[in-house]
């Protein structure tokens, strides 16, 4: 190898490694976003790094075309001699390189470029959404009913853009997340008061005062009255369409085809809301928590086929109107305790599944019972036919100021401790009807007794033929000294006392004769006799 050969080699090593190792340490060509494989992030990219490259590229190029033929000793002679053939590929490669990193960063920064508009385009729909969506809020306030209706299909409208928009939001939690914001607001604006919502009664009456007995004849006093009247009026039925719109728009997305709708995992908070309108709900799915507390139903209100997957509260409610929940499905728990019902109460054929299985194998429900009337009030019909109660229902102190109808019911739950089907308590006034009831519900081992009625009072008939029970019926209870015992009025027909169960129950009703003033009646052992017009100390008893 000569002289020229080495020296050549040696300056094409020390310019390739200077020049590389500038390009590569000093001037990155990697994004700064991305991360290595310890998850630290890369060396930020310097803002000159293009140029630099496309310089840093011409020059070892240029070098290499100038030192690599001499450190090979090609020949130079002639226009095509080795050296000079070589020198010009090396030129051609060269220049093709730094075409291809051309190319490359055009690509990059048309890549850079599309994603930066797609952003400001997702920023500028998110934006015009939120711009809608405090306009639509602000149409909520207006005194105009057309305007706050206006409001009230904006905000539906965007809960359904929200959800619907895979392109911009791919993840389904963070779109469930906006439209649970808007669904917040359509629940605030129901529970929010409505003043003139309290005189409905009367403003749903024709004007009834008259000239000469209210106004002492003065008829513009009269008129006056009479105009504020039929203002209030029209207000009320104007804030009742905006309010059963929200209603319908929310029903119509919780249902599609007896399937999950659209708006089925949107938590509702109907809490303390007053319905001065006839509500519906019929056949929706409630897939997340439902909340009615301390709500009033003023008119009548359907639960048809509702399903409430998870827990649902009507704690201290109150349903002035009727209030229908034939065939509705509780998944979760069910609690309406201490509820007033004031018009019929229809639950026929209510369903109370079981939830929760592993492997095939049904995990029992252990710390509230799945529905729950504790202290509840039914003042007309209570109807719970063919009801299916496969875990535990409480009736515990409910009172029934009129005939309770349980007949061919299954009571199916899961005894132990507080968590079994239980009427401890309850006050049937008129009487109730437990024919064909099935009570098969299982008890735990230390759990030979089935379902309690102990301290019930039975004012009226009471039905128990062709009763099912798998344990024993109590009547009778004494925790902590003090004895609860069902009471029987003696004012009854002894022919309406039916205890009579199936052939097929496991276990039956032990009875025993009992007299009253000369009458005889059979009911069962533990329990006892009591005359409803004389006041009795087991009125008002204590909790068990």
């Amino acid at each position: 190898m000569s002289v020229t050969s080495c020296i050549s080699w040696i300056l094409l090593a020390i310019i390739t490694a200077t020049i590389a190792i500038t390009l590569l340490c000093k001037y990155p060509a990697w994004d700064s976003k991305k991360k290595d494989s310890n998850g630290r992030p890369n060396k930020s990219r310097h803002e000159k790094w293009f140029y630099v490259w496309l310089i840093g590229l011409s020059t070892l190029g240029g070098f290499w075309a100038l030192f690599l033929p001499l450190a090979l000793n090609q020949k130079f002679d002639g226009p095509n001699a080795d050296g000079n053939q070589l020198r010009l590929h090396l030129l051609y490669i060269t220049g093709g390189v730094l075409a291809l990193t051309t190319l490359g960063e055009t690509h990059r920064k048309n890549t850079l470029e599309k994603h930066k508009n797609d952003q400001d385009h997702i920023r500028q729909v998110h934006a015009e959404r939120r711009s809608r969506y405090t306009a639509a809020i602000e149409q909520l306030s207006s005194d105009k009913a057309s305007i706050r209706l206006g409001g009230v299909y904006t905000l539906v409208g965007l809960v359904d853009e929200w959800l619907a928009d895979e392109k911009t939001i791919p993840n389904f939690e963070e779109r469930h997340k906006e439209g649970q914001v808007i669904i917040n607001n359509l629940c605030a604006y129901i529970r929010s008061p409505f003043l003139i919502a309290e005189r409905a009664e009367q403003l749903d009456k024709p004007y009834a005062k008259d000239l000469q007995k209210d106004f002492d004849g003065d008829a513009e006093k009269f008129d006056t009255d009479k105009r504020a009247f039929t203002r209030d009026k029209a207000a009320l039925e104007e804030e009742r369409q905006i309010r059963q719109s929200i209603i319908k728009e929310i029903c119509e997305r919780l249902q599609d085809f007896d399937e999950p709708g659209p708006w089925s995992s949107f938590d509702y908070d109907f809490s303390n809301a007053y319905f001065f309108y006839p509500v519906t709900f019929e056949h929706s799915h409630f897939d997340a928590s439902v909340n009615f507390y301390k709500t009033i139903f003023s008119k009548n209100v359907s639960f048809y086929r509702v399903i409430f997957k998870k827990d649902v509260k009507f704690i201290y409610a109150t349903f002035k109107g009727k209030a229908y929940f034939a065939e509705t499905k509780f998944i979760g728990d069910a609690k309406f305790i201490m509820v007033d019902f004031f018009e019929d109460a229809d639950f026929t054929r209510v369903n109370l599944p079981l939830t929760k299985k592993i492997n095939d194998v049904t995990l029992l429900p252990l710390l509230n019972p799945g529905l729950d009337f504790s202290k509840s009030k039914f003042q007309k019909s209570a109807i719970f036919k063919n009801a299916e109660f496969t875990r535990a229902a409480s009736f515990r102190k409910v009172k029934f100021l009129q005939k309770a109808i349980f007949s061919h019911s299954t009571f199916s739950g899961y005894g132990c401790g507080k968590l079994y089907t239980t009427f401890e308590q309850a006050n049937f006034i008129k009487g109730v009807d437990f024919s064909e009831a099935k009570f098969i519900e299982e008890t735990a081992p230390s759990m030979t007794k089935g379902p309690f009625f102990s301290g019930a009072t039975f004012s009226g008939d009471s039905n128990f033929s062709k009763a099912t029970f798998q344990a024993e019926p109590i009547f009778e209870y004494t925790p902590d000294d003090k004895i609860y015992k069902a009471r029987f009025s003696c004012k009854a027909d002894p022919e309406d006392y039916n205890f009579e169960v199936s052939p097929d129950s496991p276990c039956i009703i032990e009875t025993k004769e009992q007299e009253y003033d000369g009458v005889k009646f059979m009911i069962p052992n533990g329990a006892e006799l009591f005359d409803p017009d004389e006041p009795s100390d087991l009125e008002n008893n204590d909790d068990i």
